[in-house]
């Protein structure tokens, strides 16, 4: 039997809450490595009909199916994209989980909602669209917790310390769906100086920690691997374009320490689980809260003595704030 934290169990104890007062969308929120995991988990365990949970990641859906086993709980865990090309195949549950909701606005991601229309649980740490569209047409009611600053003064988020080895200016670079372009961004994190602060900044600031680069785009990604490579440190490239079975292996290289930079385009933003991540290093500019703070917080889940390094070389800060900023969703 799963037993939650208490900041955990209040979560739960308020949705349920929610559907008894009618509500049958209930969209849950809590910071990133808050363990929502382990709250719908708790759902799952205690609906005593079909449980449904959808992710967008195949690392995510191997991610939950581990949870679930560890505890014997029974629940079928799908992507959205494969649910959605076999609807109608299997029953319909009476509880639909739908993981990291903030993307849940997207046409596919509805269909499935609405074609199940059945009592469902979104959960997010950021819950608005990274296009700044609302969630309120999807989800009745909001349930909301404790806070980034009380995880982390309770030991339950990694305190952190954030550094801005330099700054890019996106002055110039136009907006489409509230972020910046990205063949624009591209172009300009494709400068040499760039790859140089990146691998002086890491041998400075956290030499041989297990970091995350988040990057423009592939090519950008490959750039910023090829040279901490060369500068001896161990990195290596993951994008959607990844083969399956090479996603696994980089993955398992990189939870085992045999890669030190994991530099990535379109992936990992949500979701990942490992704590032995002390580290991320920020060179998307992006101006969408729901996009940066995703990033922020991927080094900041809790082991006993770390602290987490934040390396934001696009000034991030000043356009979406830091991770325990006081926000009002």
């Amino acid at each position: 039997m799963l037993t939650l934290r208490d900041y955990q169990q209040d979560l739960y104890d308020k949705t349920v809450a929610a559907f008894r007062d009618g509500k049958r969308r209930a969209l849950v929120v809590a910071p990133c490595g808050a363990g929502k995991s382990y709250v719908f988990a708790k759902m799952a365990e205690s609906n005593p009909g079909d449980t449904l949970i959808l992710v967008h990641r195949n690392e995510l859906k191997q991610q939950h199916i581990e949870l679930l086993e560890s505890f014997g709980i029974s629940a079928r865990v799908e992507t959205y994209q494969t649910e959605y090309r076999r609807l109608g195949a299997n029953p319909r549950p009476n509880l639909l989980i739908v993981d990291e909701g903030h993307l849940s606005r997207s046409n596919t991601w509805r269909q499935v909602i609405e074609y199940y229309d059945t009592f469902t649980v979104g959960f997010s740490a950021t819950p608005t669209r990274f296009d700044g569209k609302p969630l309120g047409d999807i989800f009745e009611t909001l349930v909301s917790g404790v806070d980034t600053k009380w995880l982390i003064e309770n030991k339950c988020l990694a305190p952190y310390e954030y550094y801005a080895p330099m700054t890019v200016d996106t002055s110039g670079l136009r907006t489409v769906g509230g972020d910046y372009v990205i063949s624009e961004l591209e172009h300009l994190m494709n400068e040499r100086g760039i790859y140089g602060n990146v691998v002086e900044s890491y041998l400075r600031l956290v030499p041989g920690e297990q970091t995350i680069a988040f990057c423009v785009s592939v090519t950008h990604a490959r750039g910023t691997a090829d040279s901490l490579n060369a500068a001896g440190i161990t990195a290596e490239v993951l994008h959607s374009g990844t083969p399956p079975k090479r996603r696994a292996e980089i993955m398992d290289d990189f939870r085992k320490g045999r890669i030190k930079v994991l530099c990535n385009c379109t992936l990992l933003s949500e979701g990942l689980s490992i704590d032995g991540i002390s580290c991320v290093m920020m060179l998307r500019p992006t101006e969408s809260v729901a996009l940066g703070i995703q990033q922020q917080m991927r080094c900041m889940r809790y082991l006993s003595g770390k602290i987490a390094k934040i390396l934001d070389f696009t000034g991030n800060y000043l356009r979406i704030g830091l991770p325990d900023d006081d926000r009002e969703w």
